[in-house]
């Protein structure tokens, strides 16, 4: 609609209206920094030039953290259920704030008593908590004997890291029905960093597994089997997997039809070399699978694969 004078607007009006949040630079930056993601494709703005992307683009936690954030009803529980205590247990009012996921403020309430910065220095603790994915009493902690640290997550939040007790991560289980409702499986890996951890193991897995079903099968055929009667015996047994349930009659088809970019799979080969590497860690498998995906003379970065490791399973 059309913007209105003030004299247009009337007591009772309602509007509705998108809600949005112009998402910067240092937002990107700064969630990466604190959630300990080294991807270059967040980060690196000569790497991003050479990706189909053409410029870094944003954490996709932090976009989901946008998208999903805190519902106000679990965000007044969990303020509601804090105040409780702390009458129970006879402290003095507390003020508390929870933040969704992106960092933005659902709820805040200060008891009678408390003074005017109290709101900020809840926020700061929270905040803080969040970034690190620990309790700002952990952060305090580590942080203690390591002032330059200090200094430069000081620097990097732009003022609002406050690094003593009192922030916290909300229960998982608040937030678990909505959670669920996205996605079939969801599980608490641990603080900030872990989910990272995770992900690159996942993609140790699949890929591994994906290069072990493609010569399983083209052995099978190569040797004078049935590579399709193969696959449905695998199937019932300790070789069964998700690679080969879904993967594996392209394989023995040789059906092979563009997906997704080899240039995606490349780089997140190449997030588990560099994990590897910074631990000390030999991955002779992931090694193995990574060459093998290297990019063919001739093929521009970024072209649509399919990940294609064998030829045809022979013998169909």
């Amino acid at each position: 609609m059309a913007g209105l004078y003030y004299e247009q607007f009337t007591v009772g009006m309602e509007f509705d209206h998108a809600l949005r949040r112009t998402v910067t630079e240092m937002d990107n930056i700064m969630f990466c920094a604190l959630t300990h993601n080294p991807q270059p494709l967040h980060l690196d703005e000569e790497f991003a030039k050479q990706t189909e992307f053409g410029q870094r683009i944003v954490n996709s936690l932090f976009t989901l953290g946008l998208v999903v954030t805190m519902p106000l009803k679990v965000a007044e529980a969990i303020i509601d259920s804090a105040i409780e205590t702390r009458r129970e247990e006879g402290m003095l009012p507390l003020t508390v704030a929870v933040l969704d996921a992106g960092g933005i403020l659902v709820s805040l309430k200060r008891e009678d008593g408390c003074g005017i910065m109290r709101g900020d220095i809840a926020i700061g603790k929270a905040w803080g908590a969040l970034g690190m994915g620990v309790s700002s009493r952990t952060i305090g902690n580590r942080l203690s004997d390591r002032p330059s640290f200090q200094a430069a997550l000081a620097a990097v939040s732009d003022g609002r890291f406050v690094p003593v007790p009192g922030g916290v991560l909300a229960a998982f289980e608040g937030i678990l029905p909505y959670l669920e409702t996205m996605a079939a499986t969801v599980v608490w890996i641990g603080p900030s960093g872990h989910g990272q951890i995770a992900k690159i193991a996942n993609q140790i897995v699949v890929a591994v597994n994906r290069e072990a079903v493609a010569e399983a099968l083209g052995f099978a055929g190569r040797a004078g089997a049935d590579a399709r009667l193969v696959r449905r015996a695998l199937l019932g047994g300790l070789a069964q997997s998700r690679v080969l349930d879904l993967e594996g009659e392209a394989m023995v088809y040789s059906a092979f039809h563009p997906r997704y970019r080899t240039a995606h799979l490349r780089k997140d080969l190449a997030s588990v070399m560099a994990a590897a590497a910074e631990l000390g860690l030999t991955l002779p498998c992931t090694e193995t699978v990574n060459a093998l995906y290297g990019l063919p003379a001739g093929q521009p970065a970024g072209r649509k694969g399919n990940g294609k490791t064998p030829e045809k399973a022979p013998g169909r």
